[in-house]
């Protein structure tokens, strides 16, 4: 219950009680102009338990007040609920790509983007609101989100103020929909396709048709479900990770049960599938279509995190693994990031080889507690070879690797108790 009251008299006598369905977790009165009469208006501003926002205009609660006093029954004062733009369906997994990193702000494209969002303390209800396939043209940033209720979103990043421009709601092959969770996500903006994987174990690969444009959204300018093609495999177990290298023919893709399937993208057929063992239960955390050279002999492998941070390194073309001895932690710990780098030996940390410009290939494994630098070399000989190792100072939850202007590669960890470091 939400309770007003009487605050001058000592007795606080209750004047009126406010019905709402859940409980309510913070109040505030706000003051503001309404649009688009530009008229002063305040607004009881209710946060309840599910993050709802639930609206009651302040007149009409001095006009329930002012009832009460006389001998006509006061009618209770109507309510609103604030459509939340990103509120409609929790994030489960999300994307984000450019296509051009040096391109100045454009301010009059975002003044139009602000202007798109109402008032926020409208008392009408509002739709959800999306960006214009107008100035389709001048966007640069893609976000593209993976939600709960199995739905994908594209959202214009140009600034901050991120706007819907499409959706893709999951189908069954009956068109029936699917509201099983996206957990996993993989978009080539070279040949706009999107690999989708979700908690049932289904891999859909949607391919956008192309015009002449060079900007990344073109794609999404035609109308819903005339714009893109839709094909689906059922696997074994929920969808952990998923990998693709620019126009390539097949992309490959991880489950909770520790099979990892390359699939092509013209048919959604499986080429091959490989059954990798975990020291404790669960599947495949990342994986990563990775070429390697040494000594002026090529190789294209697929590398392959588990969940309890064990390295496994497959042939790409037919799955064979390469190390009979998966290189593997002291004891099992959660992964959060396998990447590949490739550093110079002076640029390697714990290296003091300055002799020679050859590349050496690390694999990059951040875990729950530790930061590990290891050997790609070695690894495929079933070798542990650990080239620089960090313990860290809290328990990791969150990793991404970053680029920075020049060569640099850096990384953002994220802790369980909030702290982020950048390193």
């Amino acid at each position: 219950q939400v309770l007003i009251l009487n605050e001058e008299s000592e007795s606080r006598i209750v004047k009126m009680v406010l019905p709402i369905t859940e409980a309510c977790q913070g109040m505030e009165f706000v003051t503001g102009l309404s649009d688009p009469n530009k008229q002063r208006q305040t607004v009881l501003v209710l946060l309840l338990k599910s993050g709802q926002i639930c609206l009651y205009d302040d007149s009409e609660i001095e006009r329930y007040l002012l009832q009460s006093q006389s001998r006509s029954p006061p009618t209770l004062p109507s309510h609103s609920f604030v459509k939340q733009p990103y509120g409609d369906s929790g994030i489960n997994v999300a994307k984000f790509y450019t296509s051009d990193r040096t391109a100045t702000a454009n301010e009059d494209y975002f003044s139009t983007l602000a202007s798109k969002y109402p008032w926020l303390l409208s008392m009408k209800d509002k739709g959800q609101i999306s960006a214009s396939l107008s100035n389709i043209h001048k966007t640069r940033n893609l976000y593209i989100t993976g939600h709960m209720d199995g739905t994908i979103s594209f959202w214009d990043a140009s600034c901050p103020l991120l706007l819907q421009i499409f959706m893709i709601k999951q189908q069954h092959e009956d068109n029936t929909s699917s509201r099983a969770r996206i957990t996993s996500l993989q978009f080539d903006m070279s040949s706009s396709i999107l690999i989708s994987g979700d908690q049932g174990g289904t891999v859909r690969v949607i391919t956008f048709k192309k015009d002449s444009s060079d900007n990344i959204l073109s794609i999404l300018q035609g109308k819903q479900g005339d714009n893109y093609d839709a094909r689906s495999i059922k696997l074994k177990g929920a969808v952990t990770s998923t990998s693709m290298i620019s126009n390539s023919k097949h992309f490959a893709v991880g489950t909770e049960k520790g099979i990892v399937s390359v699939i092509k993208v013209d048919d959604a057929t499986i080429l091959y599938q490989k059954q990798l063992e975990c020291r404790v239960s669960g599947g495949i955390a990342s994986l990563q279509f990775e070429l390697y050279s040494h000594n002026g002999y090529d190789k294209d492998l697929l590398i392959v995190g588990m969940e309890d941070s064990s390295i496994c390194i497959l042939e790409e073309e037919t799955g064979k693994l390469l190390n009979a001895n998966p290189v593997q932690t002291n004891r099992p710990t959660r992964a959060l990031l396998l990447q590949t780098l490739e550093l110079s030996p002076n640029e390697a940390p714990g290296s003091d080889n300055h002799d020679t410009a050859l590349r050496e290939s690390l694999l990059l494994l951040c875990t729950e507690d530790a930061i590990r630098l290891f050997s790609l070399s070695h690894a495929i000989q079933g070798m542990k070879k650990i080239t620089n190792k960090k313990k860290l100072n809290g328990s990791c939850c969150f990793v991404s690797v970053i680029h920075g202007a020049s060569s640099e590669i850096g990384i953002v960890l994220v802790f369980s108790n909030g702290k982020v470091e950048t390193r």
